[in-house]
C-alpha cells in the first residue's frame, strides 16, 4: 500500500535528495496520518458510545489529537517548501523544525495530567508560542541562522561554497 501512495502521489519518488520530493513525501505521510487518524476517531468513538466504555471513548479523542498534530506537520511541510527569497535567501526549511517542537509540546500538554503542571506547561507553551508568533527576530533567528554571522560577498581563488 505504501509504494502504491508513493508511486501515485510522489513525482519522482526515487530522487529523495530534491527538496521538492522530500517536500511530498511529507506531505503525503501527514495526509495519510490525517484522514488515518481521523477514520479511527469515528470508528472508536462509535464504538465507545456502542459500548459505553470510556475507555474507548478517550482513545478515540487521543486519535483526534493525533490528527491535529499531523495538520501541524502537514502546515510546517508546506511552509518549509517555499522557496528561497531575498528575506530569507537559505529557504524556510526550518519551519519543519518549529512545527515539530510544536508537536512535541502538543504530545505532552496532552499526555500529562498532573494539574500543576499542565498549569506550567499552558504557560511556558502560551509564551513561547506568543515570541515566535509576534516577534519577526525570532523567525529570522530560525530562518536565517546565517544572518547573526558575516557571509564574505566573493570567495578566495580556489574557495568552494560550505556544503
Amino acid at each position: 500500500m505504501t509504494d502504491f501512495l508513493i508511486r501515485k502521489f510522489v513525482p519522482d519518488h526515487e530522487k529523495t535528495t530534491d527538496t521538492k520530493v522530500r517536500t511530498a513525501y511529507g506531505k503525503l505521510s501527514s495526509v495519510v496520518s490525517i484522514v488515518s487518524n481521523l477514520l479511527l476517531f469515528a470508528l472508536k468513538i462509535l464504538a465507545g458510545i456502542l459500548s459505553a466504555s470510556v475507555a474507548i471513548t478517550a482513545d478515540a479523542f487521543n486519535n483526534l489529537s493525533d490528527a491535529s498534530s499531523g495538520i501541524i506537520t502537514l502546515l510546517g511541510f508546506k511552509m518549509a517548501g517555499k522557496p528561497a527569497d531575498p528575506e530569507h535567501p537559505y529557504g524556510h526549511a526550518r519551519y519543519e523544525y518549529l512545527c515539530g517542537l510544536a508537536v512535541a509540546a502538543l504530545k505532552v500538554r496532552f499526555g500529562t495530567n498532573e494539574t500543576l503542571l499542565t498549569l506550567m506547561l499552558n504557560y511556558v507553551a502560551i509564551y513561547v508560542l506568543k515570541f515566535i508568533m509576534e516577534t519577526k527576530a525570532s523567525w529570522n533567528f530560525f530562518l536565517n541562522p546565517n544572518e547573526l554571522r558575516p557571509v564574505p560577498q566573493s570567495f578566495p581563488e580556489g574557495a568552494r561554497f560550505p556544503t
